[in-house]
């Protein structure tokens, strides 16, 4: 009879433990909120290949303050990559996860991420191949969707309609690489859209080309790389800044995700850019750089970096305090890690700075390291 006693009591101890752990776990997951058929088709919320697109949420304890991320992850422009991409994660939902780890600003960890781990996250899964720029409410020629900006859209309908957003008092909305070049474009759509609460934006990696940049064929040749052209601004039917778009009315696809250094002026949100010095992405993938140790590749490296610190200057003397956080590294975002374990300057990392910036406490708000190659310590690419 004791023996029963103990096991049931050892039994329900283990239940306990188990129901503990399970807590946990689901505290510091985002569960996914998948679009109905319906929603999809109201509001054109698809991914590449047409499945319903969507979001993953975490309610935070600071019920008034929200935290939303837009993933990366490349883009396609060509029938076959656009194909092949459809028939992944970054193209469809069909086999997304029913939850998610929060990393970066949308971490639980108090100590990895200080100031923003408490507040209600919001992780917006890529799957649209253009920047979360689309806006097709059809499929195009491919008979694919590419509707990134139709999704928010609908996010944001939908956390207002299920959760307190409309009580929201600051939001903070950030976004890596494509993901990045996504937050530039939106930040004055959020803004506007959730205008009854203190809106920034902080990109990663988005600072996508520095400005009067030419590509690597045309600067060996000593010519200047014409703007580039409208191509993928019509392919995804690009959601773009409307002030930028009405002040170049015959070349809105200028102010689209291609341009940033030229879109920048017109964002009137305020902005902690989190940028490499030299782009190992924009250098190599995109702007056609060697990879090679040659004279010219050097040279050309020396040049982007040239133009990046120029744009990022005109970052600096941002007349509404916009912060930078811009490393001399041959990265692209890898070396930016958790925002208080990543790359410094001034021994200070970007999740100090944007920190002290968003919440206008005293501190380093502009971090630039100032010297003409690759030079941060902390680097690890070397070239």
């Amino acid at each position: 009879m004791i023996c029963i006693v103990i096991l049931k009591m050892v039994t329900l101890f283990a239940y306990c433990i188990v129901s503990i752990l399970a807590t946990v776990v689901s505290s510091t997951s985002l569960d996914l909120h998948l679009f109905t058929n319906e929603q999809s088709v109201a509001h054109g919320a698809r991914c590449l290949d047409g499945s319903p697109s969507g979001y993953y949420y975490r309610a935070g304890s600071n019920k008034t303050s929200w935290a939303i991320f837009l993933q990366g992850g490349g883009f396609c422009d060509r029938e076959s990559s656009c194909t092949s991409r459809s028939h992944g994660p970054r193209g469809s939902s069909k086999n997304w996860p029913s939850q998610t780890n929060g990393e970066g600003i949308l971490s639980t960890d108090s100590t990895g991420n200080k100031d923003f781990y408490s507040w209600n996250h919001v992780f917006i899964p890529y799957c649209g191949g253009d920047f979360h720029t689309g806006q097709r409410t059809s499929p195009n020629e491919w008979n694919l969707f590419f509707a990134g900006h139709l999704t928010i859209e609908t996010i944001i309908s939908d956390l207002l309609n299920m959760t307190n957003l409309n009580q929201s008092q600051t939001i903070l909305v950030s976004g890596e690489s494509a993901g990045g070049i996504g937050a530039f474009e939106h930040a004055d759509y959020f803004a506007t859209t959730l205008h009854w609460a203190t809106v920034k934006s902080a990109p990663i990696g988005g600072l996508f080309f520095p400005e009067n940049v030419s590509g690597y064929s045309f600067w060996v040749k000593n010519e200047e790389q014409p703007p580039r052209n409208s191509s993928i601004y019509d392919l995804y039917r690009s959601f773009t800044e409307e002030k930028c778009t009405k002040a170049n009315p015959d070349k809105p696809y200028w102010c689209g995700p291609a341009n940033i250094a030229f879109l920048y002026p017109y964002i009137e949100t305020s902005l902690y850019v989190i940028e490499n010095q030299y782009d190992s992405n924009q250098l190599f993938v995109q702007l056609g750089c060697p990879k090679q140790n040659t004279p010219d590749a050097i040279r050309y490296i020396e040049y982007y970096g040239d133009h990046m610190r120029a744009t990022m200057m005109n970052i600096t003397r941002s007349p509404k305090g916009d912060g930078l956080f811009g490393p001399s590294c041959l990265d692209h975002t890898g070396n930016f890690g958790l925002p208080y374990e990543g790359v410094t300057i001034k021994n200070t990392t970007y999740g100090e700075s944007l920190g002290d910036w968003y919440f206008n406490r005293k501190g380093l708000t502009q971090l630039m390291d100032d010297c003409p190659k690759p030079c941060n310590k902390e680097c690890k690419t070397r070239f």
